[in-house]
């Protein structure tokens, strides 16, 4: 276990991760807000995060949770904010509200919130194939 531990501790610094609290079976990693990585940094729409691992019999259960709440708020807050400035100079205000809001809204936070849900686990799986002696079974908590 204490490979798999290493190995996702590898895949949090190299993403840069701003804070990595490591325990014998368990992770806790934080996000600041601004930091110096490209947009596809695999920690970009995340705040926060767990990862757990537990042996049982030749298996090793890892189990996760990420958080997006300050991605979340930040997009909303944009879109709120473009939105009004659009409501201002635009013919029909309710039009353009209407049509804006959840269209920027979904293409912002909702496809990014879908890319890393899938790309994470993805991520823990890759950087746990370093593990041969170990078949990890990735599960969301």
């Amino acid at each position: 276990m204490s490979r798999a531990v290493g190995a996702v501790e590898a895949l949090l610094r190299e993403t840069k991760a701003s804070s990595i609290a490591v325990g014998a079976d368990r992770i806790d990693f934080g996000v600041r807000f601004l930091r110096l990585v490209g947009n596809w940094n695999l920690l970009v729409p995340i705040d926060s995060g767990s990862v757990a691992f537990r042996q049982s019999d030749d298996d090793l259960e890892v189990q996760y949770s990420i958080s997006f709440k300050r991605f979340f708020f930040v997009v909303t807050a944009m879109i709120v904010i473009v939105s009004a400035i659009i409501s201002v100079f635009a013919v029909d205000a309710r039009a353009a509200g209407f049509v804006f809001v959840p269209v920027a809204w979904f293409s912002v936070f909702a496809l990014n919130y879908l890319i890393a849900v899938l790309r994470f686990p993805a991520a823990l799986r890759s950087s746990l194939h370093a593990s041969p002696s170990q078949r990890p079974s990735t599960e969301r908590a």
